[in-house]
């Protein structure tokens, strides 16, 4: 690659052909980093990819940071959404909703909604778990004197965010952006995704190690390892969103998380967060041939 700007399909032949002759990927990527004047963000990336609460998936992660490290404007590179959340159309099938949100996010002269880079390019991804949490919370505490204050909690929120199940076990994987829900065809009718768990990098948590598929009290919410670990580690979110989940409930338990059980081939299911009407409970278990209902970030226009 001799010009400066990235090109997902010279990369991938440039991969290719490197790997004839036996050059790590770690290496071709290095090159074209380089070549692209991207060498320090993909230092960078590779390495943020190893901490904290960001997980590599087995297989594609040299590719994906590498185009995420060439292809991510600085103002792209914060996470703050910023724009009106708007309830998309509810769809027969999840992976049509997802369909639809992206083209509607292409419509727009400028999108809010955050981007999402593949080895292939950029487009947009659903909302994770977190955000469609932290919209909640926002439009609650932004209308205190409105009845849009719960107009988001009046459907269920799908989001990007997935579980994977090991098959046989109870050990599960929340998979905070998962790639392939947000590259999921437009055609998927099946239930699940069929993934190998053990190359699916994610938080591994034990469906033993706490209360699931049953109504949690406060307390029980607030320690919760899966909703813990699906709102990235921030308990302050947690709490201020259950405290507005249990004050508009007059009940002494309520957001539970279910998961599926006997699980007998590894998969993969979308995650979300139910409406009031159903205690605002997490939900990994559902079929992704079912319906789908997305938040789009739209820009806010002056008047």
């Amino acid at each position: 690659m001799s010009n400066t700007k990235y090109d997902p399909k010279m990369a991938q032949y440039a991969f290719e052909v490197n790997a004839r002759l036996g050059i790590p990927e770690e290496q071709t990527a290095l090159a074209i980093a380089q070549a692209c004047g991207k060498e320090q963000e993909f230092q960078e990336a590779l390495k943020d990819r190893k901490k904290g609460w960001i997980f590599r998936r087995h297989g594609e992660d040299i590719t994906t940071t590498l185009a995420m490290a060439c292809l991510t404007p600085p103002e792209n590179s914060s996470t703050f959404i910023e724009g009106k959340y708007i309830l998309m159309p509810k769809t027969s099938r999840y992976a049509q909703g997802v369909h639809a949100l992206q083209n509607a996010c292409r419509a727009e002269a400028v999108s809010a909604h955050p981007p999402f880079i593949t080895p292939y390019g950029r487009t947009y991804r659903p909302l994770t778990f977190k955000e469609n949490i932290e919209a909640r919370v926002h439009d609650y505490e932004s209308n205190k004197d409105s009845e849009e204050r719960l107009r988001l909690f009046q459907r269920w929120n799908d989001s990007c965010t997935a579980i994977a199940y090991k098959k046989r076990t109870t050990k599960f994987k929340i998979v905070l952006n998962s790639q392939e829900l947000i590259t999921i065809p437009e055609d998927f009718n099946r239930d699940i995704i069929t993934v190998n768990y053990d190359h699916t990098w994610g938080v591994e948590l034990d469906r033993n190690d706490a209360t699931y598929n049953n109504l949690l009290t406060p307390a029980q919410v607030e320690n919760h390892p899966a909703w813990l670990a699906a709102l990235e580690g921030d308990s302050h979110l947690l709490k201020t969103y259950r405290d507005i989940v249990f004050a508009n409930l007059s009940q002494d338990k309520a957001m539970g998380f279910w998961l599926r059980t006997g699980i007998s081939e590894d998969q993969l299911r979308a995650l979300f967060v139910n409406n009031l009407n159903y205690d605002s409970v997490a939900s990994g278990s559902n079929n992704l041939g079912g319906n789908g209902s997305f938040l789009r970030v739209a820009p806010v226009v002056a008047r």
